[in-house]
């Protein structure tokens, strides 16, 4: 009983040391960020009053005389732990002269919706988490703010950057969904940057027999005779899904499987005709596959 009583308390003070190495650390990270970013910003306030340096690159890129030459001093983050500081040049917001580049400390990140902090009279802030534990910093007004505990709501303006520098993701047009807040102010994937990505269920394969031309995307046949088509899809985000194959001639049949075959036959009446056939998907939560050059192909039929 005194050997399981010693080995309880040991283990009550192992956890007590945990949280508190676990607190420890966080309170660090924490304090080391901030001071990171704080030290970056504190070099921007210092740049503004005097740089030369850097207007002499702005003036080179081809900045009209009589203008100021930096319109202004940023840091901009280009993920969510990696950022630059840089001067922007008037008449060139996109192309930025970088000062800095710096990466945050081991599991800090920075928080999506803001990109960076902008120097100047307009509030400006941007959210980081430690481990669980938020905090802020950003600029009003040239002076410099800090709060480990109380994050602020309102992060005002920010740089113009990537959808990673806002802590947003580029979803694939042609296989994705845009979900949750987007923006389409960046300088990569403005039409589909968003928080998250949904899966949406795209077609791999169609194809017919006889052959369809890779080229034209077409196959030719004498009328009353079958085209024998196949297909090929994944599914999205959910693993239930309604394939139409429509043939062209107003005709059409519905599969649940993500491949199956299908025979149909076609007539013409006249000396020759042009059918459309497309194959779609639409999963449980009612997204559809995007159209593209493989979800359709032409059907030539001759007298």
């Amino acid at each position: 009983m005194r050997i399981l009583g010693i080995s309880f308390i040991s283990l009550i003070v192992l956890a007590l040391l945990a949280v508190t190495v676990w607190f420890s650390t966080r309170e660090v990270l924490t304090f080391l960020a901030a001071q990171e970013v704080k030290d970056s910003l504190n070099q921007l306030v210092s740049l503004s009053r005097t740089t030369s340096n850097y207007t002499t690159e702005c003036k080179q890129k081809g900045v009209p005389q009589g203008t100021v030459p930096i319109e202004k001093l940023q840091l901009r983050f280009t993920s969510a732990t990696e950022y630059v500081t840089e001067a922007l040049c008037s008449g060139f917001p996109l192309e930025p002269v970088q000062i800095s580049q710096k990466t945050l400390p081991m599991f800090v990140k920075k928080i999506s919706g803001s990109s960076g902090v902008i120097l100047g009279d307009q509030a400006s802030y941007v959210l980081f988490d430690v481990l669980g534990r938020k905090s802020s910093i950003g600029i009003e007004k040239q002076a410099i703010f800090t709060s480990l505990y109380r994050p602020v709501v309102n992060m005002g303006i920010s740089p113009v950057s990537t959808c990673e520098g806002y802590g947003y993701q580029c979803c694939e047009a042609e296989t994705q969904q845009p979900a949750g807040q987007k923006n389409e102010q960046v300088t990569d994937c403005p039409r589909t940057c968003a928080e998250r990505c949904v899966d949406l269920p795209v077609v791999l394969s169609f194809a017919s027999d006889p052959f369809v031309d890779p080229q034209s995307r077409s196959v030719a046949i004498q009328s009353d005779d079958s085209v024998t088509f196949s297909y090929v899809v994944a599914p999205g985000q959910e693993k239930k899904l309604s394939v139409l194959l429509e043939y062209g001639d107003g005709t059409q049949d519905k599969f649940t499987t993500t491949t199956a075959q299908s025979s149909h036959v076609y007539s013409c009446k006249t000396k020759s005709c042009a059918y459309k056939a497309r194959v779609s998907v639409v999963d449980a939560q009612g997204l559809k596959s995007v159209d593209t050059a493989i979800t359709t192909l032409s059907v030539l039929v001759n007298q």
